[in-house]
């Protein structure tokens, strides 16, 4: 099922460049700064678009909007006003998901060192109209994960209330996920522990870019999971259960500080809640 969902995601990306037209850029205004190799976008593939708009928009004060009326399958995110991420069309009864995308310098130079490094290809590099090339990898324990070179330059590195504050790898083989991701993109790598098991920390540029731990959920293959800034976790996760979602991990004192909660929205896309005030 994961990989008919999937597959349905990638083609509306690759339809696309194939549409009148121009998808707005992942800035607010041009920036001419790139962050390689960081998380700068995120998309949610969901088959009910206009639930999941209300349940995002309820839970986070997200504005989401339609980018045209010649494309229904495809919304943009924004927070107070500043882009952060989209919602794109899936097939009626697949799996909902968020894919993070890292920024590249050249897509298709890097989705060859990707898949160099044993990763698919699921959509080769594609140009979209406004917004700038794009390419959709899936690593070889099944994580799957954009690469784009954004014309506009990257959004500033923020820490912003109901914002994207980090990415992690849940993976049933850390040592291979780790190896994929530090040859392809030239991370550094920094074990350490976290709440007493080992916990990787993947750096670009002295800049912690993201974290890899061992795959905590039965039911689950190796997913990259999304982690939104809030500074009150378990009230958010009771308005998450309120609006009709799931709250798999409640805070508890002896999982980070009782700073995070682990839920899902109303169709099974996982993300993490999390307090931070560093």
């Amino acid at each position: 099922m994961q990989k008919k969902s999937l597959l349905f995601l990638f083609v509306t990306l690759m339809l696309w460049a194939c549409k009148p037209v121009q998808y707005p850029a992942i800035t607010e205004s041009p920036t001419e700064d790139y962050r390689y190799h960081e998380f700068v976008w995120h998309e949610l593939g969901t088959a009910n678009m206009t639930r999941a708009s209300q349940f995002y928009s309820d839970l986070f004060g997200w504005e989401i909007s339609e980018v045209s009326r010649a494309d229904r399958d495809y919304r943009i995110i924004t927070n107070n006003g500043k882009p952060i991420g989209g919602i794109i069309r899936i097939a009626n009864g697949q799996k909902n998901q968020w894919v993070g995308v890292l920024s590249v310098e050249d897509a298709t130079a890097k989705m060859n060192d990707a898949t160099t490094n044993g990763a698919n290809a699921l959509v080769g590099t594609t140009s979209i109209p406004g917004r700038g090339t794009m390419a959709i990898m899936k690593d070889g324990q099944g994580a799957v994960y954009g690469i784009m070179h954004s014309q506009s330059g990257d959004p500033p590195r923020s820490r912003n209330e109901n914002e994207w504050l980090w990415m992690e790898l849940w993976s049933d083989n850390v040592d291979e996920s780790v190896q994929h991701y530090q040859h392809t993109f030239g991370y550094e790598i920094t074990e350490r522990e976290d709440d007493g098991k080992p916990y990787w920390v993947m750096t670009t540029d002295d800049v912690p870019a993201m974290g890899v731990t061992k795959n905590p959920a039965e039911n689950m293959t190796t997913q990259w999971i999304p982690y939104i800034k809030v500074s009150d976790p378990a009230a958010m996760a009771g308005r998450v259960r309120a609006l009709g979602g799931d709250v798999i991990l409640q805070p508890r004192d002896d999982i980070r500080n009782g700073t995070v909660a682990v839920v899902t929205d109303q169709d099974g896309a996982i993300f993490c809640l999390q307090k931070w005030d560093q």
